[in-house]
């Protein structure tokens, strides 16, 4: 085989082998509910380790698009569990939060970026492999960079169905004080596929939530955010609920 032939060869089959990956990039189901657990470790003042474990559940609509998630924080001396939940609504830019236990419900502005809602053209595929031997998965990551905060996301799904399975989130640079999370391990779980009907129930508000913000009130900007002083605590909050499925 000549020189010409085998660089050919060589380029058809780079082509091969790139087609074929960029084959096996997938989209999630329409509607569907997962349960998700998420280990946050954060570096505190003192240079040692934190560590933060949640758990709540999702709700994604993609043909609004919209979510809801649901986190429940237990309190040792009642005993007893209370649920928050958020509706986002991307197309209108508004996101719901309310309780279960509690008249009020808030509505502000929503900043977040829509879901990731199929594999994006700028992951890299790390691996294909098989799980419990008849289940075929796919490593994917995810470059991530948003006001400042910019990590490495590896993204596990299902070939058939592309159900996520697990993530790790890995921070390299997050522009705030510390406490800063150090990386983020999550786990997903309970897959179901919705209905129409079903998701329209989950995604009614309450009826003391207001429908829409009040007029007097200025859009933010991300010049803005970089004016006001940062509140730590709501940052890892919306930290932690941006998270899922590169929800940035």
């Amino acid at each position: 085989m000549n020189a010409k032939l085998c660089a050919l060869f060589f380029t058809v089959c780079l082509v091969y082998v790139v087609s074929a990956r960029e084959a096996n990039r997938c989209c999630f189901p329409k509607r569907y509910r997962i349960d998700y657990d998420l280990d946050t470790v954060f570096t505190m003042e003192n240079g040692f380790l934190g560590y933060y474990p949640t758990n709540f559940s999702i709700t994604f609509d993609f043909t609004k698009p919209r979510s809801l998630f649901t986190t429940g924080r237990f309190d040792v001396e009642t005993g007893s569990t209370t649920y928050t939940n958020r509706i986002r609504h991307y197309s209108k830019k508004l996101e719901w939060i309310f309780s279960d236990s509690s008249p009020n419900c808030t509505l502000r502005e929503l900043t977040a970026p829509d879901p990731l809602k199929c594999i994006p053209d700028t992951a890299e595929l790390i691996q294909e492999y098989h799980m419990m031997e008849n289940i075929e998965m796919a490593d994917w990551e995810i470059q991530l960079n948003r006001s400042g905060i910019i990590g490495e996301q590896t993204l596990s799904v299902t070939k058939e169905g592309c159900l996520p399975v697990s993530e790790m989130f890995h921070l390299i640079n997050f522009n705030v004080p510390q406490p800063a999370p150090f990386f983020q391990i999550g786990k997903y779980k309970n897959f179901q596929k919705i209905s129409q009907s079903r998701t329209n129930k989950d995604f009614k508000l309450p009826k003391n939530c207001p429908k829409e913000l009040a007029s007097t009130l200025r859009k933010r900007s991300i010049d803005d955010d970089q004016e006001k002083e940062i509140d730590i605590e709501k940052e890892m909050e919306e930290f932690m609920m941006m998270q899922p499925l590169a929800n940035w």
